[in-house]
């Protein structure tokens, strides 16, 4: 399958943005991840908690390291293990980021499976 010619890594935001005043939390919705990618929280009119600062600093480095080297780990990161046939890695990211092994494993068996 053309699907692991090359390191494929991904990922799975489940990290709630902490609540904007008089705003509706639609929790962690699609996109929601990027401006902690971008790095930009802070032209946000919200009351970050830590945990946002560490998932702002952890997305951004995986996002720049990936763009640098086509890998996005680095030393002070979470080891983000890359998707393989055998072992469907994902990186779950809440108030932390860690690889969860065989993750939707069953979901992912489509795009190897032989039957017609």
């Amino acid at each position: 399958c053309s699907f692991y010619t090359s390191k494929t890594y991904v990922y799975e935001v489940n990290h709630i943005p902490t609540d904007k005043e008089n705003f509706p939390n639609y929790g962690a919705f699609h996109t929601s991840e990027v401006p902690f990618v971008l790095g930009n929280l802070h032209k946000w009119d919200r009351k970050w908690q830590q945990h946002d600062l560490d998932i702002q600093k952890t997305l951004s480095s995986y996002w720049i390291n990936f763009i640098k080297t086509s890998n996005p780990n680095g030393k002070t990161l979470p080891t983000w293990e890359p998707m393989s046939i055998e072992t469907t890695n994902i990186l779950k990211i809440d108030n932390s980021a860690v690889t969860i092994p065989n993750m939707y494993k069953n979901e992912f068996e489509i795009l190897t499976s032989t039957k017609k």
